[in-house]
């Protein structure tokens, strides 16, 4: 699959299996999320900009750094999760299942958020990321420890 970054978020979950909460993630919060000028940098920005976009307008990079930072996962969790067990390996911006890399690392919060969706997630076949990662002994070590750690079927 090729780079999803800009398409989006929505449009890779089924109607029938959930939609999209109304409002943006800075109303359902009720507080703005802007970063100090002295902070300001690729990820402030992707933030912020997603932080007031309506979430049915997010994009798939939106979502991605949104759940890199493990901010509004209690809004955008089972989303999250829903992409995950469909599109476990989408390549959004960096690498093949570079968002599933981060809702791994984002699990407990996704957990505290959804435990349906953690389910989700934990049910998920990551046994495509042994031949995926092989570039890279860093990032299998670090897949097969995330794997692990949440009590999915290692690969």
């Amino acid at each position: 699959m090729e780079n999803i970054a800009n398409t989006p978020f929505w449009s890779w979950i089924p109607a029938d299996r959930l939609r999209p909460q109304s409002g943006t993630l800075e109303q359902l919060s009720g507080y703005p999320n802007k970063a100090p000028s002295s902070l300001r940098s690729n990820v402030t920005l992707t933030i912020e900009k997603a932080w007031s976009l309506p979430i049915a307008e997010l994009s798939c990079e939106h979502v991605r750094m949104l759940t890199s930072q493990k901010f509004g996962l209690q809004w955008i969790a089972r989303p999250v999760a829903v992409f995950v067990s469909l599109h476990a390996k989408a390549e959004i911006t960096f690498f093949p299942g570079d968002m599933t890399m981060m809702a791994l690392k984002a699990f407990d919060e996704i957990a505290a958020a959804s435990p349906e969706g953690a389910a989700l997630i934990r049910n998920t076949d990551f046994s495509w990321m042994a031949e995926e990662y092989d570039f890279s002994v860093e990032l299998i070590d670090e897949a097969r420890l995330l794997v692990e750690k949440i009590g999915a079927r290692p690969f």
